[in-house]
């Protein structure tokens, strides 16, 4: 869909964009997905739609802490809304706000204050647990991987000697590739426990 949008751009004058071809245009160049992340949001994910018959768009989702959004941008309008997940389909339906742009409208200003928002809304809950959450989930999954590859070792060899009939001669060097991955399971499993 990147091309599509691109595309789409490329066949218009910059100075006739649209106020929804200057948000396009600032997704295109990756710059809409940089301020969100220096913003601070996660799970980000974009939508952007060049229909003729159905006219353009662009959604965006993204995650705030313990808090989501959507901004959907069309030719007339822009929709925003930020809500819990898991809230039922009224809830979210009535947090949906509809505004027109402006002459002066800046998709950059508009996150910022948009992020302002949520950054005041009394649902926020700014924990550390979504970032330990977070490591603790890659730590396992390092210290998975690390357990795993001596246990493969050991089972290739297993099964190339009984496949064979013949034995195999290792020398000192070989226990580093069983060693090496036991100790970073070790830390990695004791980490993820913390």
């Amino acid at each position: 869909m990147h091309s599509r949008v691109l595309n789409y751009l490329n066949k218009k004058n910059p100075t006739n964009y649209t106020q929804l071809d200057k948000i396009l245009s600032f997704y295109a160049n990756k710059k809409l997905e940089e301020v969100l992340l220096n913003m601070g949001v996660t799970k980000i994910e974009f939508f952007p739609s060049i229909n003729k018959k159905n006219g353009n768009s662009i959604q965006i989702y993204f995650n705030y802490y313990n808090l989501s959004a959507i901004l959907e941008f069309d030719e007339k309008c822009y929709d925003y809304c930020k809500y819990t997940p898991g809230c039922s389909a009224e809830e979210l339906e009535n947090c949906i706000v509809t505004s027109q742009y402006t002459n002066d409208f800046n998709i950059e200003l508009f996150i910022k204050k948009f992020i302002t928002t949520i950054e005041e809304d009394p649902r926020l809950v700014k924990s550390q647990n979504n970032n330990n959450i977070r490591n603790n989930k890659l730590y396992k999954k390092i210290a998975f991987i690390s357990l795993l590859i001596p246990s493969l070792l050991v089972s290739i060899l297993a099964i190339y000697t009984l496949v064979l009939d013949t034995s195999v001669q290792l020398n000192e060097w070989f226990s580093l590739f069983i060693i090496i991955p036991l100790i970073i399971w070790v830390i990695f499993d004791d980490k993820s426990n913390k």
